[in-house]
């Protein structure tokens, strides 16, 4: 039997590689192609002035070109962590990893430039799961920016982000909640939807939610999104490991 599931785990690795290999030089060569539209553009630009339907035809190719470049950034990082060996996925405290992320220089200053706070739920202490805690770490940031970007957008004088982490059942769940004016229904019912943003273009591509529900997938785990009135939380299920570390 152990000979057996060798054999698949050796041909698995190998197969991995291959792909790895494929997707790195089809990421490589896209690469090329985006650099040399912008290259293009910028010489372009130099020749202004421009008639007017050219300036105007040239201002639509670098906005589509800046929602192209940012597809294949999170593309690229959507199909390397897919294809990431399973060593990467460990048993953590899940709440120590949030502390630590808090306590992040780059997030530390982020949270200060738009006043906003994080309280972390003091009694959810050693809550085991199993994880890849890069791409945990990836979809937190993701999901508090578009809390951050709310309360920019909603005004309030309070900006707080409250994150709880429960047990249920199998699971160990994050709940990561904002009080930024909520998310209308129609629009909570496209939000993960690929390339579906009500943020302007070309900052946003409409990929991050997206994006962090693979991630979470990719991992044995899921995303779900609830909003009412001023509120939405986001839910973010991780297998439970029982036993302590």
């Amino acid at each position: 039997m152990w000979n057996m599931y060798k054999s698949m785990y050796e041909q698995t690795a190998k197969e991995l590689k291959f792909f790895r290999s494929l997707i790195s030089s089809s990421m490589h060569e896209s690469s090329h192609a985006i650099g040399g539209i912008g290259q293009s553009i910028r010489r372009i630009k130099k020749l202004e002035p421009l008639p007017r339907n050219i300036a105007e035809e040239l201002e639509f190719l670098e906005r589509n070109f800046h929602v192209l470049k940012s597809i294949h950034s999170q593309t690229s990082r959507l199909l390397t962590s897919s294809l990431s060996d399973m060593s990467t996925v460990k048993v953590v405290d899940v709440t120590e990893v949030l502390i630590a992320l808090r306590l992040h220089d780059s997030f530390q200053t982020l949270l200060r430039q738009k006043g906003v706070t994080i309280e972390i739920d003091g009694n959810s202490k050693h809550k085991y799961a199993s994880c890849d805690v890069k791409k945990l770490e990836h979809v937190i940031i993701n999901i508090i920016k578009n809390s951050v970007e709310a309360y920019s957008k909603f005004g309030t004088n309070t900006k707080r982000i409250e994150i709880q982490v429960e047990t249920c059942n199998s699971e160990v769940e994050i709940k990561i909640s904002d009080f930024a004016g909520g998310i209308s229904r129609d629009v909570l019912e496209n939000v993960s939807a690929a390339f579906f943003t009500t943020k302007s273009q070309p900052d946003h591509d409409g990929l991050g939610l997206t994006v962090s529900n693979k991630l979470m997938e990719s991992m044995g785990g899921r995303l779900s999104i609830q909003s009412e009135n001023d509120w939405t939380t986001v839910s973010l299920y991780l297998p439970m490991h029982d036993k302590q570390i």
